[in-house]
């Protein structure tokens, strides 16, 4: 009797561990769905879409599938670079999540992006790129349905009609 309720304990504990990583693997899943969303957004928010010299830079600390991100946002037929490519130049514009995303309700994901014109630095000899534009984004994420942006805030930058050159 004792080895059978020890292994129904250990199968009810594995099955609890299981749908823990399960639960947790869907919240990931669905953060990258946000990310992907809050970064198609920047893009043709700035008309970026055609540009070939923008990348996404991905702050410390992230729980995001990074390659996961940027597939995605390959297939959908946007041209964005990995942070290295900018940073080698440096070089063109750079889109960047900053750490950390949070989540303000169940499957409601709060995000902060940057974006930059890393091409002064060489121009004008500076040390820091130009912040053209940072704003907070709201993103909702449900089973089975497309994100949703909830809301925007532009948090910094001028207000000039197109921030990008």
């Amino acid at each position: 009797m004792r080895s059978i309720l020890l292994a129904l304990l250990i199968i009810a504990c594995h099955e609890a561990t299981a749908a823990k990583q399960g639960n947790a693997a869907d919240d990931s899943s669905q953060m990258n769905r946000a990310v992907v969303l809050a970064i198609q957004q920047e893009v043709y928010a700035n008309h970026l879409e055609k540009r070939t010299d923008v990348c996404v830079g991905f702050g410390n600390g992230l729980a995001v599938d990074e390659k996961e991100i940027m597939s995605t946002l390959l297939r959908r037929g946007l041209k964005l670079r990995s942070n290295e490519w900018c940073n080698h130049g440096p070089r063109g514009f750079k889109i960047s999540i900053i750490a950390p995303i949070t989540e303000s309700a169940h499957g409601t994901y709060d995000l902060i992006l940057e974006l930059a014109d890393l091409r002064s630095i060489l121009q004008k000899g500076e040390h820091f790129a130009t912040l053209l534009r940072r704003g907070n984004y709201i993103v909702k994420c449900q089973d089975g349905a497309e994100p949703d942006l909830v809301a925007y805030r532009k948090t910094c930058c001028p207000e000039t009609g197109n921030n990008v050159p």
